[in-house]
């Protein structure tokens, strides 16, 4: 069935203070907004990916089918279980997904594949959002943090990330509520995927968008299907069944970022899009007042209602840059040429929507103390492990 997305009242914000771990109510409000398929969730994970409950999509007319065909009429199992649990204290969100999609989509070249991604972190883990985890301080810095394509390969011990599948998919940040996961902001080519800069580590540069559905997702060379950016088939149940049509000018669908934000209205408040690999929320645009949530940092998160959140935004990185908390420097990254017009902290007694002047954290070190856990060392075997978008296909 469609996806229970929820909203959440906006409390008063503190910038600069340590947040608060998430609960366990609240755990399970976000991982409820999830099209779960699973009869588990979200009070316990599913004994295994394969095994879970799945839902039958079908759609015609979708190109290479990801499970059986009949005529034009392509027939797939997805498979989505979100899930929180609290022992010692400590409350863990739990991601187990196929990462098929629960809407149309079109690839005419690459048939997506069923994933057996499955992991688990803290649940919006206490953060000092003065002592961020990422805090560039120049060009190339800023270019090295957001204009990598393996930046989310690996996650800060503070999240306590653990991997429980045989995928180990290094470019994932995240998995939308629609179970299709979300993959790092940069292409293959280290560029923005839709709105491409040539830079100075992009010896072949293409400004060639990479080509999309209507739900802005496709498969890379491995047929793992993915978006880099808020999908208005995330919100808009009406967009899912137009999926299976290409992304371009003859389908209305010629500015990307304006595609995007259609379906999601500013009268739906704040709604959960989706989770990070290092336990945070993804928010979609728009706050409970209606307005673009503001004051985001290097990383596309900021603090909100006392806990860490990635947003799903217009401009680049779109989910999330990198793992925050980040500061917020004067620079941009290069591979762009669709991000923030400036970082602008919030102030401290801002609401998610008001922000104050801009603050250069030059003084901020480049480095982070925090320890990472590198996702590729973590395991075994793995179905389709990525690297990268090297001959990324699809449409």
């Amino acid at each position: 069935g469609p996806p229970a997305m929820v909203s959440f009242i906006l409390l008063a914000q503190c910038s600069g203070a340590p947040t608060t771990a998430g609960s366990l109510a609240k755990c399970r409000e976000v991982a409820a907004a999830f099209d779960n398929t699973c009869t588990e969730a979200p009070q316990a994970p599913a004994a295994s990916v394969v095994g879970m409950v799945g839902e039958v999509y079908s759609c015609d007319n979708v190109g290479m089918c990801a499970g059986s065909e009949a005529g034009a009429t392509c027939t797939w199992t997805r498979r989505l279980c979100v899930s929180c649990v609290e022992s010692g204290g400590e409350v863990r969100i739990r991601v187990q997904t196929n990462g098929l999609p629960d809407h149309c989509y079109t690839s005419p070249r690459t048939a997506p594949v069923a994933l057996d991604l499955d992991f688990s972190a803290v649940f919006s883990p206490a953060l000092d959002t003065e002592a961020p985890k990422e805090a560039p301080t120049s060009q190339a810095d800023v270019d090295s943090l957001l204009c990598d394509i393996q930046r989310h390969a690996t996650v800060p011990s503070s999240s306590g990330f653990q991997s429980h599948g045989t995928q180990r998919l290094n470019t994932v940040s995240g998995v939308s509520t629609t179970g299709t996961v979300m993959l790092n902001q940069n292409s293959a080519e280290q560029v923005d995927p839709f709105y491409p800069s040539p830079w100075s580590q992009v010896p072949s540069y293409t400004d060639a968008p990479e080509k999309i559905d209507k739900c802005l997702g496709h498969p890379q060379a491995q047929g793992v299907y993915h978006y880099h950016m808020i999908s208005p088939c995330m919100k808009d149940l009406t967009a899912r069944s137009g999926g299976n049509r290409p992304c371009n000018q003859q389908q209305g669908c010629a500015d990307v970022k304006s595609h995007a934000m259609a379906g999601f209205k500013a009268g739906d408040g704040r709604v959960v899009v989706g989770v990070a690999k290092d336990g945070n929320i993804i928010y979609g645009p728009y706050d409970d007042d209606g307005g673009p949530i503001t004051g985001l940092d290097v990383c596309n998160g900021r603090e909100i209602d006392g806990t860490y959140s990635y947003v799903g935004s217009e401009t680049f990185p779109y989910f999330s840059g990198c793992f925050g908390p980040g500061n917020y420097p004067a620079f941009q990254p290069a591979c762009t040429t669709n991000g923030l017009a400036a970082y602008i902290k919030p102030s401290t007694t801002a609401t998610t929507t008001t922000a104050d002047t801009t603050t250069d954290e030059t003084a901020a070190s480049a480095t982070t103390a925090a320890t990472t856990t590198d996702e590729t060392t973590a395991s075994s075997t793995t179905a389709a492990t990525t690297t990268g978008e090297t001959t990324a296909s699809s449409t």
